[in-house]
This record gives C-alpha cells, sequence and structure tokens, in this order.
C-alpha cells in the first residue's frame, strides 16, 4: 500500500477557514477552527468568494472538527457544505490512536459525509507507509494503540505491541533485565499511548540497545506534538510526551513522519 498521494490540483489549496480570516485569501492556519454556518449577514457567513478561489481543502481533526469528545459548533456544516458543491475534502490527523478506516467511521459520526480511507491522511498510516518506503525487513515494536498496528498490517509489516510482551504487567527492575530481547525488532514505533509506563519505555530501550548496532533499530514517531486538545479548551499530555521520554532513555533522536514533516503529504 504505497503513501496517500494527492494529484496536484489547479489552483493551490487551502486549509481549514477560521471566522477571523473568512475575507481574506491568505494560508489558513491548519489549527483554526471550522466557521459557523450563520445567516448570510453574520460575521461567520460563508464566503462565496473565498472558497470559489479553492479546489482542495485539507481539514485537521482534533481542535479544528471535534474537541475531545466535544462537536465543534458549525464543522460538520462547513465541511459537509464544502463536499455538496464539488470541493476536494482531505482530512490529516497526527493521532494515531485509530485506523484510517476507523477515523472513516468516526468522521461520519460526527455527521460529515467522508467516503472512504482514500480522503483520510493520518500519523499512524504514515508511519506504516514510512517503513514500506525505506523495504522494512525487520519486525516493529509498537508503543501505542492499535490505529499504529492496523496500518501496520494494511502494508504486510509485522509487529508486536510492547504492551503485549509486558501482559499488561508493571516490571521490577531485575524483571526487565530479564526479558527476553527479540533479534527481529528493527524499529520501535512511537504513538499516542494513554497507558504509558516505565516498563514500556525500559522494554523498548533495551530493544534498541541491543539491536541497534547488529540490524540498525531506530525510533520511529508518528509525531510529536507534547500535548492534544480536550473538552472544555483544556490540553492533555501528547505522544510527544512519549516520544521525549523514549528519545532521553534511548539517546537517540527518534525520525518523525507526521506534521509538520514533509513525508506525510509525499
Amino acid at each position: 500500500c504505497p503513501p496517500l498521494s494527492f494529484p496536484p490540483p489547479p489552483r493551490a489549496p487551502a486549509r481549514a477557514p477560521s471566522p477571523s480570516s473568512l475575507h481574506s485569501h491568505r494560508t489558513i492556519s491548519q489549527r483554526a477552527p471550522v466557521p459557523e454556518m450563520a445567516d448570510e449577514k453574520g460575521p461567520t457567513a460563508w464566503d462565496k468568494k473565498f472558497v470559489e478561489n479553492y479546489d482542495t481543502f485539507i481539514f485537521d481533526c482534533d481542535g479544528v472538527l471535534w474537541r475531545g469528545g466535544e462537536k465543534i459548533k458549525g464543522a460538520a456544516e462547513a465541511v459537509s457544505k464544502l463536499m455538496e458543491i464539488g470541493k476536494r475534502v482531505f482530512f490529516v490527523t497526527n493521532n494515531s490512536t485509530k485506523s484510517r478506516k476507523q477515523y472513516v467511521k468516526k468522521i461520519q459520526g460526527h455527521g460529515i459525509p467522508v467516503k472512504d480511507s482514500t480522503q483520510i491522511l493520518s500519523s499512524a498510516f504514515a508511519a506504516a507507509s514510512y517503513l514500506k518506503s525505506i523495504n522494512f525487513r525487520h519486525k516493529a515494536m509498537v508503543v501505542g494503540h492499535e490505529g499504529i498496528g492496523l496500518e501496520l498490517e494494511e502494508h504486510q509489516i509485522n509487529y508486536v505491541n510492547v504492551s503485549e510482551l509486558l501482559g499488561g504487567k508493571q516490571l521490577q527492575v531485575s524483571e526487565l533485565l530479564k526479558a527476553p530481547i527479540d533479534p527481529d525488532v528493527g524499529a520501535v514505533v512511537v504513538g499516542m499511548d494513554l497507558t504509558f509506563t516505565y516498563s514500556k519505555s525500559a522494554l523498548a530501550s533495551l530493544h534498541i540497545q541491543r539491536n541497534r548496532e547488529k540490524n540498525g533499530c531506530f525510533l520511529l514517531s508518528t509525531n510529536q506534538d507534547s500535548t492534544f486538545p480536550s473538552e472544555g479548551g483544556r490540553f492533555l499530555p501528547g505522544a510527544g510526551a512519549s516520544v521525549a521520554h523514549l528519545e532521553a532513555a534511548c539517546n537517540m533522536k527518534a525520525k518523525n513522519v507526521g506534521k509538520p514533516e514533509p513525508f506525510m503529504f509525499q
């Protein structure tokens, strides 16, 4: 499964327009909220001239379409209208907890008529695509949720989740030092992990220590966002917090494939 690529549009793409910039033709921040579908005289009214200037719109998800479990007012209506008038719409997310197919269901659940996974580019998909692009022949160790594993399966890449190796337990130092090291692990893929622990970090770093010289085992991050937006305008630790922990533990900089790195859009 090759990396997702977009055919070049005849005009420049735009990111999600914000209420404060609807009457501007500049590039829009990916974190900007979607304009509310107000009446035609309101400050956030649909700007036909702005929309006509672009053929493609690329939306972030967390903090743009929703914030945690909260829907962002006007987001579904704005995106749906763009699709109705024939605009190309894509969704890009650094959240690796779900696969692209799972994101299709989630976005549809927010009232947006996304057709299939070809409209979605996730950091989990980017990580799997990157490994495929470098002809990765080893096993990947996942520190994260099922979204990464599902995308690795789609790309026919063998993997093991560090949680499976630990059996859901927290090991003592003596137990960690006796834990078996799989010689075939050639990459540790780190994403959002809501159950990140010292044991996971230790086991991942021990694999890199043992296999780095043997097969070039390296650290691969789905993204390095230190936080992610949640309900009530609050922020919680993101994948970047786990990545920073492992970089320190492994004495190695992670290869990042999530936004804003160019690989995600190649």
